[in-house]
Order: C-alpha cells, then sequence, then structure tokens
C-alpha cells in the first residue's frame, strides 16, 4: 500500500480509478462525496438515479463504475446504508470486497487506482485497521488531503 499526499483530484487528474464510499440514500452531502457531486456532476446523477430506482437496499453492496473523462472514472462504493455520522455507517466487510474489486479493475484496464485515506472511516465511522488490512494486498494508491 503507498500513502502520497495531495489533492485525490489533481493525483489522478487525467487517468486512473478514483472510489469513494457512499450511502445508499442519494445523499453526497459532506466530504469526498460531495467534492465529487461539484466536480464531477455526472457521477451525481448516475448515483442519484441508481439508488431512486433501486432503492437503499437494492444498491447496497454495489460497485459502481462512472466514467468522468477519456481515461479517468469515479467509482460509487455503496458500503453505507444510510448516512449521517450520528453512528456508525460503514459495513467493512462490504467495503473491502469493493477494494478488491476496485484493484483488479485497475490491473485490468491498466491503470492506477486511488482512494482517499481512512475511506468509509472518518464519516463514517468505519475500522482503519480492517480497511488499511485489506489495502496492504493491492496496488491501490491512498490519498492523504494536503491542506
Amino acid at each position: 500500500m503507498k500513502i502520497i499526499n495531495g489533492d485525490i483530484f489533481e493525483v489522478a487528474k487525467n487517468k486512473g480509478i478514483i472510489m469513494h464510499q457512499v450511502n445508499c440514500c442519494s445523499v453526497m452531502s459532506s466530504g469526498i462525496a460531495l467534492a465529487f457531486k461539484n466536480n464531477y456532476p455526472q457521477i451525481y446523477k448516475v448515483y442519484e438515479r441508481n439508488c431512486v430506482e433501486k432503492g437503499p437496499e437494492g444498491v447496497f453492496g454495489e460497485f459502481e463504475l462512472v466514467q468522468l473523462k477519456d481515461k479517468l472514472f469515479g467509482v460509487n462504493s455503496y458500503s453505507q446504508l444510510e448516512f449521517g455520522t450520528h453512528k456508525k455507517q460503514t459495513d467493512e466487510h462490504v467495503l473491502v470486497e469493493n477494494i478488491y474489486k476496485l484493484d483488479e479493475l485497475s490491473k485490468i484496464l491498466e491503470i492506477p487506482a486511488y482512494v482517499p485515506y481512512l475511506i468509509g472511516c472518518a464519516l463514517g465511522g468505519g475500522d482503519w485497521n480492517i480497511i488499511e488490512e485489506a489495502l496492504k494486498e493491492t496496488s491501490i494508491i491512498v490519498v492523504k488531503f494536503d491542506k
């Protein structure tokens, strides 16, 4: 597992796959999800449509790839059923499964894969020790936001 500092959107600027965790309620109102929505509105439109059509239980666990630019993709990891910071939201098992899918996809497409540092743990309340162990088994690059 490689950790670098920077803005994940600048690091992956034109080539790569950026995965973030989303809830299953069509709400992208904080953290990297909000940054995705603001930087690449097309990922929000796909996400919102999927949540509305399938409902929270129907999208839970999905790994949704969205093309952002020619060689730049975003992935919505539906590993958080609800939203809010009032309780733990992240399902580490689902997030880890999607981390492995991301690693496999990046190898198939031969482009780098990125996730934000503490994915699913900062606002989602997940256990970083579990997520970090999975990431160590991959070639995914973890990007720690550098202000």
